[in-house]
């Protein structure tokens, strides 16, 4: 006797129905841009993604980006983003997080 017997299958996730229709899809030209992933055919982040993002926050006329110290990282979905950010601030000495409600 199953404890999830009486668990009905719902319908599958919009988001990952987009990506098996991606896996799927025969065309070379393909992007796949769903569950927050930006890569290149080979599954290797993108390099101008990361740039732009830095131009975007810092803006281009950025002494940091100018002057080359300005960095920025892709990572795979929001939480691990989070953790990263987190991990960086607490290894130099920042010990306290604010959190909004709603997050």
């Amino acid at each position: 006797m199953s404890l999830f017997r009486n668990i009905s299958i719902d319908l599958p996730i919009e988001v990952c129905h987009l990506t098996k229709l991606f896996n799927q899809d025969t065309n070379p030209l393909k992007v796949n841009l769903s569950i927050e992933v930006y890569q290149d055919k080979n599954g290797t982040g993108l390099d101008t993604f990361c740039i732009a993002c830095l131009k975007l926050i810092l803006s281009e006329q950025s002494l940091a980006i100018i002057e080359n110290r300005a960095c920025s990282i892709q990572s795979l979905s929001g939480t691990s983003t989070l953790r990263i950010g987190l991990d960086f601030l607490y290894r130099n000495g920042f010990r306290i997080t604010y959190i909004s409600i709603p997050t």
